[in-house]
């Protein structure tokens, strides 16, 4: 606690003013009181490439026995002043703010101020970097304790602020491109300081650099005091990104890694802005006028001009522009939504692709693309986060969303599962399949109904964390119309039956997400129960081949093939994760999980709860930890077993709860279901083979499947959020035997 405050509070003053005004007017010949002295100022700009408007900027001095000044309110544009007038440096500050719907803290130190002056302090993502550098332990918030501030930066740790600095700036000259716009920041004769060098946050210089970096401080596994930069727009190489430049307390200028270079020909700050003012445009329009016609099952069929797509061709996992984005224009609880100037995530180089069975995206194929970031806000659900993932290319001068331009709905994404197990006593409670535990997993999604599928019967995943043959997918006999699920992991698109090898068509597999990874719950070793002989896990558990911005090889097999042994035609994609460290999510899960209402629990996922039956509403709600934000998406699946003519089918459904707007922790639906039907009818090449058929996909009846509590039932209600980085986050309780 601090004492003996050395400025007076702004009422005290107005009436010390005020006696001393009176006895000036007295006539009582006291003496003159001396003139105040001129204020010493702390002021600078809040911003990580956008400012940080309305956010809160404490600032902290190295007395104990002063009072720190009052808290004050960052403007529009991130600027802030602070008086200092009485105050001992060195300085720490700090802004919290609100970002992607999380509370968030930057900081910044001050080592020296002049007394009586403006002195500048910024408070950015670099400054941070400063601060971790110099604390102790690597913990900026230590730097709020005045003895602790005044440790980190004097004494033997006199020359820690300047060699952080120093360090730090010389990572960043390391790229010519950003080395020119600080070198411009600074002016000439003078060299850039993080803290100290004046900028605003408008798009351009330092602001500009602000939106090109990813600075991550006390990296998952990295000693105290670690921090990284990513430089985002580098030309991306065949195998992702180059790996982020470290730096830690004991980093000097001579020592500091270099950045990869900024590619050349980028969109500008400006053309960025246009393109986050084409979809607020759009989104100022209520829906109903967003979407000016429909066809009998509600899709669109035109639009306002708006809310049109930037090229008549563009095409998404096959999907047209309207196709893609009409449930979105459609949604009313986006109404009013605002979009801020994307950032870019990676750099595309052209692909140069030539042969005739690779699939070539007509813009990205001879010219450099980029994939950007565009966050939103909406101000109707209280300004909760919006994003868009958009690849961008230069189209007659301008830079325009393209769409992949993929002929099928395909993709891999990265996700962490979290199961829970709901059932007290399972049948073999030492089984994999009944232990609570994590999966860190990679979904291979390619949907058999979707666009240009129905003579595609097999396709080949290769690429960071899967085997080196290959993961093959194919159509499964299952009421999964939705995917294509996973049937060999050495590659093989063949299968013998009856003695002969021949083309696989089907299968009775589920599954189409590979688990690279996995850790138990309660802490115990995995390894024995880690099932390395399914097609669907990994020979070993431990995630490590996983890289961000990875690239992802898909090759196709079609029906009726002359040469079945070859591809008929090859597509390559990106992960869209600009970090695959699983580890954080498993060692704090208390930050990063949501926990559904027991209710739900005790209602859907036990045998005799009220809402075991069969299934057309659902109603569910849950908390969120502060650090995750929010829910994206909640759902209710369910499978069980019945014998037809004395076989036994599986069958499959799914619920799933709207959530009507960002941020809100409970979703619902009533006769909403959407289940899920044959594969097979989905190709007219294999609804000809008897094996592959499932009857009880066909019934009429299409609630959600009860849970009977007996062999072959499951039931698991899912949770689920996309993080910053492009992680899906997955939390399951499920209840089987």
């Amino acid at each position: 606690m601090k004492h003996f405050p050395s400025r007076l509070t702004p009422l005290v003053a107005a009436l010390a003013g005020a006696v001393t005004l009176l006895a000036a007017c007295g006539g009582g010949g006291g003496k003159d009181q001396p003139a105040p002295g001129p204020t010493t100022t702390v002021s600078g700009v809040a911003a990580t490439g956008l400012a940080i408007a309305a956010a809160t900027v404490t600032l902290v001095d190295a007395s104990g026995t002063t009072v720190d000044p009052a808290a004050v309110t960052t403007g529009a544009d991130g600027s802030f002043s602070i008086d200092a007038s009485g105050l001992v440096a060195p300085f720490s500050l700090r802004v919290v703010f609100t970002q992607d719907g999380v509370q968030r803290t930057l900081y910044s130190v001050l080592p020296t101020a002049t007394a009586g002056a403006a002195n500048t302090a910024n408070i950015t993502p670099l400054t941070d970097a400063v601060a971790v550098l110099v604390a102790p332990g690597g913990n900026p918030a230590a730097l709020t304790d005045p003895a602790a501030l005044s440790s980190a930066l004097s004494g033997a740790n006199a020359n820690a602020f300047t060699n952080a600095v120093a360090s730090l700036v010389a990572v960043l000259n390391s790229d010519p491109v950003i080395a020119a716009a600080l070198a411009a920041a600074a002016g000439s004769g003078t060299a850039y300081n993080p803290v100290t060098t004046p900028f605003t946050a408008n798009g351009g210089g330092v602001d500009a650099v602000l939106d090109q970096i990813t600075v991550t401080t006390n990296p998952s596994d990295a000693p105290a005091g670690t921090v990284t930069i990513q430089n985002n727009a580098q030309a991306a190489t065949g195998g992702g990104v180059a790996p982020a430049a470290t730096l830690t307390p004991a980093t000097t200028p001579a020592t500091a890694p270099t950045l990869p270079p900024t590619a050349a020909d980028l969109p500008t700050a400006a053309e960025l802005d246009a393109v986050a003012a084409r979809w607020t445009a759009c989104y100022a329009l209520p829906a109903a006028q967003r979407v000016t016609a429909t066809d009998a099952h509600g899709t669109p069929t035109a639009l306002a001009a708006a809310c049109e797509a930037d090229v008549s061709d563009y095409k998404a996992g096959g999907y047209t522009w309207m196709e893609s984005q009409g449930a979105s224009l459609r949604n009313a609880g986006l109404d009013g939504a605002k979009f801020q100037r994307p950032t870019i995530m990676l750099v595309v180089p052209a692909a140069n692709f030539v042969d005739p069975k690779e699939i070539k995206n007509p813009y990205c194929n001879t010219a450099q693309c980029v994939v950007v970031d565009m966050r939103g806000t909406l101000p109707a659900a209280g300004n909760q986060p919006l994003r868009r993932t958009l690849l961008l290319a230069k189209v007659n001068g301008a830079w325009k969303s393209v769409g992949n331009q993929r002929p099928y709905d395909y993709d891999v994404t990265a996700r962490l599962q979290r199961y829970v197990n709901r059932n007290a006593a399972p049948a073999n409670p030492a089984s994999y399949a009944a232990r609570s535990r994590y999966e860190a997993v990679l979904r291979l999604q390619l949907d058999p109904s979707g666009p240009g599928m129905n003579g595609v019967r097999a396709a080949r995943v290769s690429g960071p964390g899967l085997p080196a043959a290959g993961v093959v997918l194919s159509r499964s006999a299952r009421c999964t119309s939705d995917r294509m699920v996973i049937v060999s992991k050495a590659g093989d698109t063949y299968v013998v039956d009856g003695g002969v090898n021949q083309p696989r068509y089907w299968t009775n597999n589920a599954s189409m997400d590979f688990k690279v990874g996995g850790a138990l719950i309660d802490g115990s070793d995995i390894d024995a129960l880690w099932p390395s002989g399914s097609v669907d896990f990994a020979d070993q558990q431990d995630g490590d081949g996983v890289v961000p911005y990875g690239v992802y090889k898909w090759e196709f097999f079609f029906f009726g093939s002359a040469t079945p042994d070859q591809p008929d035609r090859i597509g390559y994609q990106r992960l869209i994760v600009s970090d695959t460290d699983f580890n954080p999510y498993v060692d704090k899960a208390a930050n990063w999980w949501p926990t559904l209402a027991p209710a739900n629990v005790a209602a859907y996922l036990s045998p005799g709860g009220s809402g075991a039956g069969a299934l057309t509403d659902l109603s569910l709600s849950w908390t969120v930890p502060a650090l995750l934000g929010r829910v994206d998406g909640a759902y209710l699946f369910g499978q069980n077993n019945a014998l037809v003519d004395g076989t036994s089918y599986n069958k499959r459904t799914l619920l799933s709860a709207q959530i009507a707007k960002p941020g809100d922790t409970a979703a619902s639906v009533t006769g909403g279901q959407t289940p899920w039907v044959s594969g097979t009818s989905t190709s007219t090449y294999t609804a000809g083979i008897v094996a592959a058929q499932n009857p009880r996909c066909g019934e009429a009846d299409r609630s959600l499947v009860p849970l009977a509590g007996v062999a072959g039932d499951y039931r698991e209600l899912g949770l689920t959020t996309t993080l910053g980085n492009g992680l899906r986050l997955v939390s399951i309780d499920y209840w089987q035997p």
